[in-house]
């Protein structure tokens, strides 16, 4: 079993599929498959991981390249190096990166790992000025990380129209549909997903609490 320090938190995600361990008053944040653990609201300390299948055969390389890629559009100032020689094949390569957000010089340490279809970038960035003194703890975050079987799900689609869709957990209730009674009657989907009949845990579109 995976060694969480003593007065840590283990995060708990089924509906994701994953558990990952952090100090108090760190937060988690996922996005499209991403996870993110953050010591501050702006991620400037943070350690992240994305596991992913690969819509085709491809190396470390090739993953990587995407990967600065990708982060460079995201912002300019991104700069990646790898930190040793390896051949094109190889299936795990390491990159040390550096960027500017918010005016704050960023370092940060990567790996990629390719192997049967899938593939794993995992890594952390910190303040320049602070990256030797916080690559321990945010090594042990990552080192936390388990994979969890998903929660059991349903899909639910507007009733009138079917114009979208939406996952739920297995046995939680759907209500909703899409709106047309709007300026210029563009459309609008609204549902209400809940627990229990008397909705006292739901998750709303729009949110009108």
């Amino acid at each position: 079993s995976i060694s969480i320090p003593e007065g840590w938190i283990n995060h708990l995600d089924y509906w994701h599929g994953f558990s990952i361990a952090h100090p108090l008053g760190w937060s988690v944040e996922t996005y499209q498959g991403s996870i993110s653990v953050r010591q501050d609201p702006l991620g400037f300390t943070s350690a992240w991981i994305w596991p992913f299948n690969l819509p085709a055969p491809m190396t470390a390389h090739q993953v990587a390249e995407h990967f600065v890629r990708m982060s460079k559009a995201g912002n300019s100032t991104f700069q990646a190096w790898i930190q040793q020689n390896t051949s094109p094949e190889t299936s795990r390569i390491s990159l040390r990166t550096s960027a500017s957000k918010y005016g704050q010089l960023l370092s940060g340490t990567w790996n990629i790992l390719v192997m049967d279809g899938t593939a794993n970038i995992s890594g952390y960035w910190a303040p320049s000025q602070k990256i030797a003194e916080s690559s321990q703890i945010l090594g042990t975050i990552l080192s936390t990380f388990e994979t969890l079987e998903l929660m059991d799900r349903q899909s639910a689609f507007d009733p009138a129209e079917n114009a979208f869709s939406v996952q739920l957990p297995a046995s939680w209730s759907f209500s909703g549909g899409m709106n047309r009674n709007t300026i210029g009657g563009t459309g609008m989907p609204f549902f209400t997903i809940s627990d229990t009949p008397s909705g006292s845990v739901a998750a709303c579109m729009p949110n009108y609490s």
